[in-house]
């Protein structure tokens, strides 16, 4: 068993370039310790994923028990900020994008991270000041205004999208830029939704250095929402599609770590992630079990990577036809042993905080 130290923060920037010493899924585990719904994405954002958006959105909503107001002021936020990234990006060196959703007990945090050409920082940052300083009604009526115009902003103004996630929000709107290089700058967004957390923006942020720094394409913690599920394994299909035989193996690792999350009673807190380059795609599951179970999941996850591929089909076999009831409950664990191409890689966060189990694929 690999032990990791923990990671350490990077002072002042939040673009985190270096590989973390701990592992990545540990550090991502712990930034979302108080997160009952988390959604991350780094991948080519694409505005065909808006339907999926929307179905995770009212699934980290219908969870907390919101009504339709509400999953509705999600979703369109969502989908706006996602879409800002799409219709706005830049091109430049040494820029990513993200997208991230992480819902909380007292409210939800949307955060969109592209890089913007130099001349537009500016004119974005007096327009969203502006945003700030107006109130509900006024916003209202800034966006019938802007809607009569045809939705164009002058400069210095705010787009429809922007006065819209501020009225929506009912928290104002936050922002960092940090430069990137010549005539480009990163520009993160923060749309707060329900009570703010002080420092969650902060938080979202480092949310996403940690993701950059480990190569995470797809982040899910869905309580074992099988619509939010469904909508992770979409997104998936747009991500993978150029190389069937890695979007075959990654679905198949993501179903058999669902299936044995839920087996284990681990579903609820676990965190599903996706990613690595085009010649090294993973798929990694991490956990923090409790009691008893915390060195008995242990054995047993440790049992199966010291299988031959031989023992493992054999397993499989029998766990399938429920011949023997002690192989069954793994039944997913000795699948995702099979899928990978590589031995799984399974570690333990420093005292136990939480579990990872990697597949390579």
């Amino acid at each position: 068993m690999a032990v990791m130290l923990p990671a350490a923060k990077v002072p002042g920037a939040y673009l985190g370039r270096e590989r973390m010493a701990a592992n990545g899924a540990h550090s991502l585990y712990r930034l979302l310790a108080d997160a009952r719904f988390a959604f991350l994405y780094r991948g080519t954002f694409h505005e065909s994923l808006a339907p999926e958006l929307i179905v995770l959105g009212e699934a980290a909503a219908e969870q907390a028990g919101h009504g339709k107001a509400h999953r509705q002021r999600l979703a369109f936020i969502m989908v706006e900020a996602f879409q800002n990234i799409t219709r706005h990006r830049s091109e430049a060196d040494d820029a990513d994008c993200f997208f991230g959703l992480r819902a909380t007990a007292v409210g939800e945090d949307v955060l969109a991270v592209n890089p913007v050409r130099a001349e537009e920082v500016a004119p974005l940052e007096q327009a969203i000041a502006r945003l700030n300083s107006t109130g509900a009604g006024s916003l209202k009526s800034m966006f019938l205004s802007r809607l009569r115009d045809g939705g164009h902003s002058a400069k210095g103004g705010a787009g429809l999208g922007l006065i819209e996630m501020a009225r929506r929000s009912g928290n104002g709107i936050r922002h960092r830029v940090q430069a990137l290089g010549p005539g480009h700058a990163q520009f993160a967004l923060h749309v707060p939704l329900g009570d703010p957390i002080d420092g969650a923006f902060e938080e979202c942020l480092e949310i996403h250095r940690t993701a950059r720094a480990d190569h995470v394409i797809i982040g899910l913690r869905c309580g074992g929402s099988l619509l939010a599920q469904d909508a992770a394994l979409r997104v998936l299909d747009r991500e993978l599609a150029g190389d069937a035989t890695v979007l075959h193996r990654a679905k198949r690792a993501m179903l058999a770590a669902f299936s044995w999350l839920k087996a284990t009673g681990l579903m609820p807190g676990s965190l599903i992630l996706v990613g690595g380059g085009p010649r090294d795609r993973w798929v990694e599951i991490c956990w923090s079990p409790s009691g008893n179970a915390v060195e008995e999941i242990g054995d047993r996850v440790r049992a199966v990577c010291g299988l031959s591929p031989f023992e493992l089909d054999r397993r499989y076999r029998l766990a399938v036809r429920g011949a023997s009831d002690a192989v069954h409950p793994d039944e997913g664990l000795i699948e995702l042993a099979r899928i990978g191409t590589e031995p799984m890689s399974y570690s333990r966060a420093p005292a136990g905080a939480c579990d990872s189990l990697r597949v390579t694929l």
